[in-house]
């Protein structure tokens, strides 16, 4: 049969660049492999010709397939021109016979291209700095983002606080402790008026293991000729000259920035001009670690940063989250762990910041994460900048935290810091210029860790609510705080459970409470291995006041529990993070791709 005549073919050729022009991302989007060294002609076409390393420019609309790897990939920055909404996606490459649920399971299985490998599904991709002999070196970050809509999946890895953290296929880790951030959003050499649009799920984000600028234990202590010798439990990093501090096991200042004259991983010398050896109980250095999640750009009050979401994702041994001039900003099924803080230089484990700018961001959802050894001004904590501000700090105009498990690890290990929970609350607003508008804090529960409860101390801060909350074991007089502006009636609060803790002086139980200051049972099936799952059924009517009380039923997003259970199918709320389903149950973990939009 004869093929088409001329004018049949170019009529032809017109319809398809008809159909092209209204579908360019459809058209045109393309698939690229990423091998760390690259390898064959580096095209990028399969993983025989695969790239070396994400290339400088990524195209709009294409999606780019990254190989683990033991060796490092190298520090890129994204700043890609805009192209309308079109996104750019980087994953991480597995094998869909392995992981079926890979999002791109359906169109491409990475281990049916040409030159695949098992352990490129099987080992993480890995950003790692290089360790510095002193770890106050400053390195750069790992990943900046300048531009907008990036989606960015490591697929797979576990954030369920019953079986443990990892298995992120991404992993960004920092031996060093002087970074601009681990993730730096919008903080560019080429400043953008604002960011939107940015989705990072299934990282590992932290230090590699056990940060040694953590406060440590002091086991031994002489003092003689002007300095005091000092014997530590671990390695507090540092090089010969770094300041160090000192406090008691109170947290009193003993000594400050004082250089070190000699410095081990068993002992450190500073002169001092008399000795605290009667009451000196913690070391650390003296300094302010910028090794964030983030740093949102704090220069430019009129940046703006919005719809970006970090979930499934295990972020640990950090100086805290700095983030700044939020807008639908979503921290969802995470597992946080230890961040850096002293007496002398504070932190927070989520710190919503807004420089000393009256900057009005928000709405900010903080939900379903597992928050582990929390240390600083508050767990989180609505801040001015690091130095404090004496105008107005700025708003946050929705801040949604619901469905977190809160913690201090048990007992003293190499991962505890011995800050944990000395802050002011859970939740705060820091200085009293900071104005936090329709807090909503529900279905969260709080162990071990002091002080618990919302602390807004601004009296602009307005529209506070605080449901369904689950305290237990909270040590401290005045340990449970529902307090705004000074006053209980700051916070509108009731429907809580305060086990074997002390409210706060200005505090009542509440109608619909149920509170003891002590000899109530650990209604948790194991947390003392974070199962944090509920013992027996809240059963009771909502308004009877006994410890069984169940809470009072809240509309969407609200009604899922921390494993994605719909709460009150079984016409009980609980109360706290966990629905309950049987007898020393185990849930299942968190769903992996939850999204969360608070209007």
């Amino acid at each position: 049969m004869p093929g088409p005549s001329p004018t049949g073919r170019r009529v032809i050729f017109l319809v398809m660049l008809f159909l092209a022009t209204l579908l360019p991302n459809a058209a045109w989007a393309a698939n690229h492999f990423i091998v760390a060294g690259g390898t064959g002609t580096k095209s990028g076409m399969d993983w025989n010709n695969a790239y070396a390393d994400l290339p400088s420019g990524l195209i709009r609309g294409d999606a780019y397939f990254i190989a683990g790897s033991a060796t490092s990939y190298g520090i890129h920055t994204f700043n890609d021109a805009d192209s309308g909404t079109s996104v750019i996606t980087i994953y991480k490459a597995v094998d869909c016979s392995v992981v079926p649920t890979a999002p791109y399971c359906g169109t491409l299985n990475p281990a049916s291209v040409a030159g695949w490998q098992a352990s490129y599904g099987t080992t993480a991709a890995l950003w790692q700095d290089s360790a510095q002999a002193d770890p106050l070196t400053n390195t750069p970050s790992p990943w900046s983002f300048c531009s907008d809509y990036y989606t960015v999946d490591g697929i797979t890895g576990t954030t369920d606080p019953i079986a443990g953290p990892g298995g992120q296929g991404f992993k960004l880790r920092t031996q060093n402790h002087k970074q601009d951030g681990l993730i730096n959003i919008g903080d560019c050499s080429s400043t953008p008026s604002g960011l939107t649009n940015i989705s990072l799920n299934h990282l590992e984000i932290g230090g590699t293991g056990p940060a040694p600028y953590f406060p440590s234990a002091v086991t031994g202590c002489s003092y003689s000729g002007g300095s005091a010798t000092i014997t530590i439990s671990s390695n507090t990093g540092g090089i010969v000259g770094d300041a160090v501090a000192g406090w008691t096991s109170a947290g009193a200042v003993l000594f400050s920035a004082a250089n070190n004259t000699s410095i081990g991983s068993t002992q450190v010398v500073v002169p001092l001009g008399s000795s605290p050896c009667a009451t000196l109980a913690y070391v650390a250095l003296d300094f302010y670690p910028f090794d964030y999640i983030f740093m949102l750009n704090r220069t430019n009050p009129t940046e703006t940063f919005a719809n970006i979401t970090v979930q499934n994702s295990y972020i640990h041994d950090t100086a805290g989250s700095d983030l700044y001039n939020g807008i639908n900003l979503q921290l969802l099924h995470n597992y946080v762990a230890r961040n850096r803080s002293t007496p002398t230089q504070h932190g927070s484990i989520i710190q919503l910041d807004e420089a000393a700018n009256n900057i009005t961001s928000g709405p900010v959802s903080v939900a379903y994460n597992f928050i582990l050894d929390a240390s600083g001004t508050g767990t989180i904590e609505h801040l001015g900048q690091p130095t404090g501000c004496n105008a107005n700090c700025g708003t946050i105009s929705g801040l949604y935290v619901y469905g977190n498990i809160i913690t201090c690890g048990p007992g003293a290990s190499a991962y505890t810091s011995p800050e944990c929970g000395v802050g002011h609350a859970t939740v705060g607003d820091n200085a009293g210029q900071n104005t936090v508008l329709g807090l909503q804090f529900y279905n969260n529960t709080i162990s071990n860790i002091s002080p618990a409860g919302p602390y807004l101390l601004s009296p602009t801060s307005t529209g506070a609510i605080a449901y369904n909350n689950l305290f237990y074991n909270i040590p401290g007089d005045n340990a449970v705080r529902f307090e705004g502006a000074g006053s209980d009636a700051g916070i509108v609060h009731d429907y809580n459970t305060v086990l074997n803790s002390i409210l706060l002086w200005i505090n009542t139980c509440a109608p619909h409470d149920y509170c003891t200051t002590s000899g109530s049972p650990d209604p948790f099936v194991a947390d003392a291995s974070y199962n944090f799952n509920l013992m027996s059924d809240m059963s009771a009517a909502s308004d009877s006041h006994t410890a069984q009380a169940q809470g009072l039923l809240l509309p969407s997003p609200y009604n899922l529990d921390f494993a994605g259970i719909i709460r009150g199918a079984d016409a009980t709320w609980e109360r706290g993070a966990y629905e309950f389903e049987g007898a020393n149950s185990t849930k299942p973990n968190p769903p992996t791709n939850l999204q969360i939009l608070v209007q």
